[in-house]
């Protein structure tokens, strides 16, 4: 009976974890899925028919829950470190605005106009 619910929810885990995997790197986008996958389990063994609630609300919430609890796990980087990061793009986003300027970019050698800084004479440039 187990088997056959987690066959029929499994749509509302690939649902959510599609939502909580949006902003995740490529290389994680099919992880959310098997994280989901524990969420819908704990909730078919927690669920509580007498709650007056549905199933799918009941089972989206640990769902996500669950993905979030393990993506967090795995990372490396502290929570609070993800904060302060968030505020200093926050602060320098604000203060390009009240400046109206913008990061300078950082050109690539190729397009640097570095040919032109060398020694070579333009014209052995153009022969070679």
């Amino acid at each position: 009976m187990r088997e056959r619910l987690i066959l029929h929810y499994s749509p509302l885990v690939k649902y959510v974890a599609g939502r909580v995997g949006v902003g995740l790197p490529q290389h994680r986008a099919g992880r959310p899925r098997s994280y989901g996958i524990f969420g819908l389990i704990d909730a078919i063994e927690k669920f509580d028919i007498s709650r007056a609630i549905k199933f799918e609300t009941y089972a989206i919430s640990r769902i996500k829950g669950a993905i979030i609890d393990e993506l967090r796990a795995i990372d490396w980087i502290p929570r609070s470190v993800r904060y302060k990061a968030r505020e200093v793009e926050k602060a320098y986003a604000a203060l390009e605005a009240k400046l109206h300027r913008t990061r300078p970019r950082v050109r690539s050698p190729r397009n640097s106009g570095s040919a032109s800084k060398t020694c070579t004479p333009s014209s052995a440039r153009s022969r070679s």
